[in-house]
């Protein structure tokens, strides 16, 4: 055996004991019942700390030589990342809920710096793809785009709050792409939030755009603000990079759900469906509905039965009243879910739909 290939099964060791971590990590985040935080933890310990536990090990058998300084350093900063978010998580002296938010913020900034050395670790590289889905073929953003792929953080300015934007290695300017708005629920952030559409988005040719909120949540009580926020940035994308505008599909989470109800339904023109996941039906809505906005604009409402943030009660409220009103509207209670993030459930479910009504 050559070197090189000898130095190939160190690389897939922490490559698969790196993914495991991931999925232990998202597994929590997705399923984690917040009145049940006990055994949130629980689950996190026994699914990442042998993992934890063996990887400085793992790293000392890597060859520095054939990888590179500024891989095995970036390598140990995103393990450390993961290290304080599971150390966090595990803490009883503080709140929850900052404990849950920091373990959250670790745990995406490991995520963007091992994104960043995919292309090195096989492994890791089909972590970011869906099962049995082929890796898109990357192109060269010097010979083909003028515009940069992959993750990318567009700072705030006058006209607008800042946002996340993921763009398929694969993309090309010779094609009309789908664009994806996923905006997070309160106190989120834009760079986290693109997480739970990474996958999906990379596997699947779509390109998502994840806007941050001008305040600490959307502006519910004045929606025109962060609506013109966000229609500027789907704007700046759109000359930047060639979108399908018959194709462009608006989606949130909790807070962002609420503020998916209130800016989709008021100007319908501008998307292909909508998806609120885990969201409040909120009173501004009454007079959307009144004068029949949205009618024809297909939605997806997405609600967890254990959800204890906004009761299963008022999802089921709202398609009963939009079924009533002859919406387009297509309902899905989850059994075994509560109030949390959304991996599988942006992949199994919202981006199918969304792929079907773009059919």
């Amino acid at each position: 055996m050559d070197q090189k290939d000898g130095s190939k099964r160190p690389l897939e060791a922490v490559g698969s004991a790196i993914c495991n971590i991931l999925t232990s990590f998202e597994s929590v985040q997705e399923n984690i019942l917040f009145q049940q935080i006990g055994a949130a933890q629980e689950q996190l310990k026994a699914g990442v700390e042998t993992s934890l536990e063996t990887m400085n090990d793992l790293v000392a058998k890597l060859d520095p030589e054939s990888l590179g300084p500024e891989f095995i350093d970036t390598l140990l900063r995103a393990l450390k990342h993961l290290v304080d978010g599971y150390e966090t998580f595990l803490r009883r002296d503080q709140d929850f809920s900052l404990s849950f938010l920091s373990m959250r913020r670790d745990f995406c900034r490991a995520a963007d710096l091992l994104y960043s050395l995919k292309n090195k670790v096989p492994r890791l590289n089909r972590y970011w793809l869906l099962d049995k889905r082929e890796e898109p073929t990357p192109l060269s953003n010097t010979a083909q785009n003028e515009n940069p792929t992959g993750l990318i953080t567009i700072e705030a300015n006058s006209e607008r709050a800042a946002y996340a934007l993921y763009v398929p290695e694969s993309y090309s300017e010779k094609e009309k792409w789908p664009l994806v708005v996923s905006l997070h629920g309160g106190y989120g952030r834009e760079t986290e939030y693109i997480w739970t559409w990474l996958r999906a988005a990379r596997s699947s040719s779509h390109i998502i755009l994840a806007p941050k909120s001008l305040g600490v949540t959307w502006s519910i009580l004045e929606p025109e603000k962060d609506s013109r926020s966000i229609s500027q940035m789907i704007e700046e994308v759109s000359q930047n990079y060639a979108i399908d505008r018959s194709k462009i599909l608006l989606t949130g989470l909790s807070d962002g759900g609420t503020f998916t109800y209130l800016f989709g339904l008021s100007q319908p023109e501008k998307f292909t469906a909508l998806a609120p996941i885990a969201a409040a039906f909120h009173p501004m809505m009454d007079n959307l509905l009144r004068e029949g906005k949205g009618k024809e604009t297909p939605l997806m409402i997405v609600h967890g039965k254990h959800d204890n943030i906004f009761p299963v009660s008022t999802a089921r409220s709202a398609n009963e009243l939009f079924s009533h009103l002859d919406y387009a509207v297509t309902y899905k209670e989850l059994p075994e879910w509560g109030h949390a993030y959304t991996y599988k459930i942006n992949e199994n479910i919202v981006l199918p739909w969304f792929l079907h009504v773009c059919r």
